[in-house]
């Protein structure tokens, strides 16, 4: 009896403790917690695992790319199907005119939006798109190693008078990409991108590529993003799935619209639909893997086994 009674108060506690940690998860993890709030999210990116990445290192060994640009090395994934949707509804973001300009940010760091900054990049490039991606995360670069190119020279050394306009646009290797890396990191961040001869060269830049994009520091960390958000056309701001909590996204959003900001939407990333939905993964299995080609754009059934892990660039 009396062990009889220790399994059940030990079950019991067990399920309890599970309902308490429920309770307790005020992170984003899932759409449905987005759409409560009013906001239909611009794309969902699922989790990248450790077979796609192992594949992604071997598809083109002429390039130098990080394995989570699986835009371009893994186009037939639902990673890189996730890329090009959000790519699409971009591109309808504005329906007056085409969308020329848009920095892409997050709450906070490590949540992904370096990663996807690189990979919308490529999407718009695969489309014919002559795209420029800008590394304005003046405080932790990571553009440059993305794409297997050097720091410098870039935008720093360019604005600070050390070289020519045509020495920090690298090539990326890929048809139509074009890459300005951070270059030197300077002393005062905030400042530089607010500085006018920055804004003449982003409105040159506007006027020399059919889209650019800004990658820049996280929202709530520093105020680099809403400075270059006031110099482009819109905002993108990237969540990381079961990580992002609603009140640190609510005052992103707040902070860019204080200084008259259009932000575009919101991006979820690292998104795994089986932790996010548990013994219910099967009743969306289709509406989100299933819709956004899980299966028909080649993800192996294999990869489900694969150990996940984060794109936190």
């Amino acid at each position: 009896m009396n062990l009889l009674l220790g399994v059940l108060l030990g079950l019991g506690l067990g399920i309890g403790l599970v309902f308490l940690l429920e309770y307790l998860d005020v992170s984003i993890r899932t759409p449905e917690d987005l759409k409560k709030k009013g906001w239909q999210p611009l794309s969902i990116i699922p989790s990248m695992d450790s077979q796609l990445l192992s594949q992604s290192k071997v598809q083109d060994s002429n390039l130098k790319l990080d394995e989570h640009l699986v835009a371009y090395l893994n186009p037939r994934s639902s990673v890189a199907e996730g890329y090009r949707r959000l790519r699409t509804n971009l591109q309808y973001a504005r329906l007056d005119k085409p969308l020329k300009s848009f920095v892409v940010t997050s709450p906070n760091p490590k949540e992904g939006k370096s990663t996807t900054a690189a990979n919308l990049a490529i999407t718009f490039a695969q489309a014919g798109i002559n795209t420029l991606l800008v590394d304005t995360d003046l405080r932790r670069p990571s553009i440059h190693r993305l794409f297997g190119l050097p720091k410098e020279p870039g935008l720093i050394n360019y604005l600070f008078g050390k070289c020519e306009f045509k020495e920090i646009v690298h090539d990326s290797g890929i048809k139509d990409l074009s890459i300005i890396p951070c270059g030197i990191i300077p002393p005062n961040p905030s400042e530089v991108l607010a500085a006018p001869q920055t804004h003449e060269l982003i409105e040159k830049l506007k006027g020399m590529y059919d889209i650019v994009i800004f990658d820049s520091a996280p929202v709530l960390a520093v105020t680099d993003a809403s400075i270059v958000s006031t110099q482009v056309e819109g905002t993108l701001l990237i969540i990381l799935a079961g990580t992002t909590v609603m009140d640190e996204l609510e005052h992103s959003i707040e902070q860019l619209e204080r200084v008259n900001a259009r932000v575009l939407g919101v991006a979820m990333n690292n998104f795994d639909i089986k932790r996010a939905y548990g013994s219910y993964y099967g009743q969306y299995k289709s509406r989100y893997y299933g819709y956004y080609g899980y299966y028909t754009y080649g993800h192996h059934s294999t990869e489900k086994k694969s150990k996940k892990k984060k794109s936190t660039v």
